[in-house]
């Protein structure tokens, strides 16, 4: 059961040790708000996977008919993903009061500055490649439309046909190999890649450079924040266990 359909199908009540979770299928399984489509996509976003309105509606659905299902069948939810979920959860809402109460640092602009200047190795795009690969089934076919086009600076790009914009960092190693052996605007030589024949037009190569002070502060703020986690999550722990 994914994580989002687990939250939606649990009623959460929190006692003083531990969040005990009740779970049950939903009456209205088809009902899907606009929040949870959001949520989907911006968490979709995050791990790189860019999925719109009406798919991020699909597959919310599908999951909730499949987690309702199951739970029809079975009447209950397995132990272990019952213990694995309920862990996840409560490092999730951990994490959220740890962020909630360190949103009371007030970091100035002068710390901010000051850690920029010391780390400006540190801020930098990463180089970006943009290409378009084009698939054949033999080497022949490849060849032949590598001959044909190799001069040619610009290759009309057919409709059905996507372009790859990625960070050098997000290349496959094999790919990203070939692309570093030609030019920007030419074809590559035809190689063999996940059982096909594949020549890439490396449509543009944008290089790395140095982010503007201006556009790295919120960047800074988090890292600052992140490297005062450990000590907040103390403070905080001691603070209950004071209050207790």
């Amino acid at each position: 059961m994914s994580q989002k359909t687990f939250i939606l199908l649990c009623i959460v009540s929190i006692s003083l040790f531990a969040i005990q979770i009740d779970i049950s299928p939903d009456k209205d399984s088809k009902n899907i708000s606009s929040e949870e489509i959001s949520i989907l996509i911006f968490n979709m976003a995050k791990r790189g996977i860019v999925i719109d309105k009406q798919n991020a509606k699909k597959y919310i659905l599908e999951n909730r008919l499949l987690a309702n299902t199951f739970l029809k069948q079975h009447k209950k939810v397995p132990k272990n993903i019952l213990i694995n979920e309920k862990l996840h959860f409560e490092k999730t809402l951990a994490d959220a009061y740890i962020q909630e109460y360190q949103r009371k640092i007030q970091l100035s602009d002068d710390v901010l500055k000051s850690y920029y200047l010391t780390h400006k190795k540190d801020f930098f795009t990463i180089r970006k490649i943009s290409f378009m690969p084009f698939y054949f089934d033999n080497f022949d076919k490849a060849n032949d439309f590598y001959q044909k086009n190799k001069k040619n600076k610009h290759i009309q790009i057919p409709k059905d046909h996507q372009i790859f914009s990625l960070t050098t960092d997000r290349i496959d190693p094999l790919v990203f190999e070939v692309i570093e052996k030609n030019k920007p605007n030419r074809l590559t030589p035809p190689f063999f890649y996940h059982g096909r024949y594949v020549v890439l037009y490396i449509q543009q190569n944008i290089p790395s450079k140095q982010i503007p002070y201006k556009d790295a502060k919120e960047s800074i703020r988090k890292i600052l924040l992140q490297k005062t986690a450990v000590r907040a999550k103390k403070e905080l722990l001691k603070k209950i266990s004071d209050d207790e």
